[in-house]
């Protein structure tokens, strides 16, 4: 195998470069080759290294935000407009003073504007103003982009700290607090994959955990068990599987309580608190709006209190006064 010469300055380690006879030389008259499941030890390092790495699982491309980048980019688009503005507004007060009368102004017939520099003007803040909108709009997308999970981020750490695909420097990006996920996966499944590569990491045994979520399929990731990554269906049957069990146990909860408890008042604050928590519940762990939220609470509500009146025996306890003397018994209907 033939390699090119280094050409890098003292001090910088420089990496073989495959040619001609390579097996991952690059055809330049085929194109690249398809990266998808193809094993890392075939992608030469450096940043094509790391894209391949990128592209081969939906869970593993971390990005930084640039968040306060954008909002400073947006500030100065904003102040040149701001300024371009004011320019506008003087023209327009100037030609109106100097007009008479005073209506007979281009600024009335645009067609017939006379003004080049408004026109120019005009046409800078349209251009300026399509670019501002656009970049404040992306702005606000990635703005909603989920950050990065801790597993994804030391999947990537353990892929620059080991490999080394790209310079130390530039490999820093990892460890700023601005990564975000381009996964598009529930929350829900989302936090279930951080719980489990925690218990994994953590967990001597873990060849069941390893076992039970692998990814089917060839792997670009083979070869390399500090990196985790989990089949999206079993994590998604996982997640609704957990999501199903609490959402069982908060219905039940509140009938099992109430089949239980026989006094009135206690059975209204059994009532009372079991729909609270349901709309508590449903308003924090799901993207209902509060119409829904209501609608479900009402619901559940009208359950319990359908249960209460048909399910139970209706016996009530009732104390009645006769004088001086208390008495304590149960009423039954």
């Amino acid at each position: 195998m033939s390699l090119a010469q280094s050409t890098s300055p003292p001090g910088v380690t420089s990496r073989p470069t495959a040619t001609h006879g390579d097996s991952y030389a690059l055809d330049l008259e085929k194109g690249p080759e398809d990266t998808v499941n193809k094993p890392l030890r075939k992608i030469p390092l450096g940043y094509s290294y790391i894209a391949a790495f990128a592209d081969g699982h939906e869970a593993v491309p971390v990005f930084r935000r640039f968040g306060a980048l954008k909002a400073r980019v947006l500030f100065t688009q904003q102040a040149e407009l701001e300024q371009k503005e004011r320019a506008l507004a003087k023209i327009d007060l100037r030609e109106s003073m100097n007009a008479n009368p005073v209506w007979d102004t281009d600024n009335m017939r645009w067609l017939h504007d006379k003004n080049e520099g408004r026109k120019r003007l005009i046409s800078e803040i349209a251009e300026k103003l399509r670019r501002y909108e656009k970049d404040l709009i992306l702005y606000r997308q990635i703005r909603h982009f989920p950050s990065a999970k801790k597993w994804q981020k030391e999947n990537f750490r353990t892929l620059l700290q080991n490999k080394e695909p790209i310079s130390p420097e530039e490999a820093g990006f990892i460890e700023k607090g601005d990564l975000v996920s381009v996964m598009k996966e529930s929350d829900d499944v989302a936090d279930l994959s951080e719980w489990i590569s925690n218990l994994r990491r953590s967990t001597p045994l873990n060849a069941g955990l390893k076992r039970l979520f692998k990814t089917s399929g060839t792997s670009v990731y083979e070869g390399s068990d500090g990196i985790t990554l989990y089949s999206t269906k079993w994590m998604r049957i996982a997640g609704r599987t957990l999501f199903g069990v609490l959402v069982a146990g908060v219905v039940s909860a509140g009938v099992i309580a109430l089949y239980y408890v026989k006094v009135d008042e206690w059975r209204l604050l059994v009532l009372g608190l079991s729909t609270l928590v349901c709309a508590i519940l449903t308003a924090v762990f799901t993207t209902a709006k509060k119409s829904e939220v209501f609608a479900v609470a009402a619901a559940y509500c009208a359950v319990l209190v359908v249960f209460v009146g048909t399910a139970l025996d209706k016996n009530s306890q009732v104390t009645l006064r006769l004088g001086d003397t208390w008495i304590n018994g149960t009423v039954s209907g």
